[in-house]
């Protein structure tokens, strides 16, 4: 797979535009400048309903969970993380 990468959540949003037909999963940070994970997800939406998305979050799983019940997030990363 490729990673494609955005600073903001207004890149983020403007990435998908362009090459949205390219994109499996977006992997997104909760708390971004210009526009946060909230709004870059409900864009996101808009652009496409099917979109797969889960958010990174220093907030606990259960706030964010509770925050997007019914609005068909994939999932939710809980920070701090560790890669392998």
């Amino acid at each position: 797979f490729a990673v494609l990468t955005a600073a903001d959540g207004l890149q983020a949003v403007d990435l998908y535009r362009e090459r949205g037909k390219e994109i499996d999963l977006v992997l997104m940070d909760m708390t971004m400048p210009h526009m946060d994970g909230a709004e870059s997800f409900g864009e996101l939406r808009r652009l496409n309903p099917e979109v797969r998305v889960v958010l990174a979050s220093g907030y606990s799983h259960e706030d964010v969970a509770s925050r997007f019940a019914g609005k068909g997030l994939d999932g939710v990363l809980q920070k701090p993380y560790t890669l392998l």
